[in-house]
């Protein structure tokens, strides 16, 4: 829903998915803090198995 109310015209925001989805090799923290080191905002959705999901924790502190 977020990604379809920023494609219209007159939204006040973009949306971007910008979720680690494959796995990066050698220093993996500091590619996802370079990858976010442009936001303002973020957003984290959690699903049933979230809390599993190896890193989760660590994204999650490196956005505030």
């Amino acid at each position: 829903m977020l990604a379809w109310q920023a494609k219209l015209q007159d939204s006040p925001f973009d949306f971007t998915d910008a979720s680690v989805k494959e796995h990066l090799t050698g220093d993996w923290k500091e590619k996802v803090k370079r990858r976010m080191s442009n936001i303002d905002v973020v957003i984290v959705l959690c699903g049933e198995y979230t809390h599993t999901a190896s890193g989760v924790s660590a994204e999650v502190s490196m956005s505030g």
